[in-house]
C-alpha cells in the first residue's frame, strides 16, 4: 500500500495517530492572466515575491527565484507561497518586484565594470534603473563598500 489511495491515513487514525485534514502545499500556482503563458520559461532571480490575500494582507514575502510557466508560475519561491495559501477559494495576488541588491566591495574601476556587467544583462529593451549607496569609503579611495541596486524598467 503506497497511501496514495487514502488507505495509509485510514490505518493511521485506526491505529489511533491524529491525522490532520490535507491540504495542497509546495505547488506550483496557476494564473488565467495571458502574460504567463505569453512569459513561459523565463526566469526570475533575486526577486521579491509577495503573496497578498483578498483583503490586501500580506501572506508571504521572501527574495528568490521563480520561473513562468504555461500555466503560471513556479520556483522555490511560489512553492514556499503556496504553503500559506488558505483552504477557501479566495483570490490571491502575488507581487513581483524584480529589484535586485549586489554587495560590491572593490576600487572605482570595478565598480564601473559592474555596472556594465548589469546593463549588459538587461531583458530585452528593458531599461536599468541603479541606485548605489555608499556604505564605507568614498570615490576618491582605492577600495569602498557600496550596495548597488537595479531594477528592470
Amino acid at each position: 500500500l503506497t497511501g496514495s489511495t487514502g488507505d495509509g491515513l485510514r490505518f493511521a487514525a485506526k491505529l489511533g495517530h491524529t491525522v490532520t485534514p490535507l491540504k495542497p502545499s509546495l505547488v506550483p500556482l496557476t494564473s488565467d492572466d495571458p502574460d504567463c503563458a505569453e512569459m513561459q520559461g523565463f526566469s526570475l532571480k533575486n526577486v521579491r515575491l509577495t503573496l497578498l490575500d483578498r483583503e490586501g494582507k500580506t501572506r508571504y514575502t521572501e527574495l528568490g527565484e521563480m520561473m513562468f510557466t504555461h500555466f503560471g508560475v513556479t520556483g522555490p519561491l511560489v512553492l514556499s507561497a503556496s504553503a500559506h495559501m488558505h483552504d477557501d477559494a479566495s483570490p490571491y495576488v502575488l507581487e513581483i518586484d524584480p529589484a535586485a541588491r549586489v554587495r560590491f566591495e572593490g576600487s572605482f574601476s570595478e565598480y564601473e565594470d559592474l555596472l556594465k556587467e548589469i546593463n549588459k544583462n538587461r531583458i530585452g529593451h528593458y531599461d536599468v534603473k541603479v541606485y548605489s549607496k555608499l556604505q564605507d569609503g568614498n570615490a576618491d579611495s582605492d577600495f569602498f563598500i557600496m550596495d548597488v541596486y537595479y531594477q528592470m524598467q
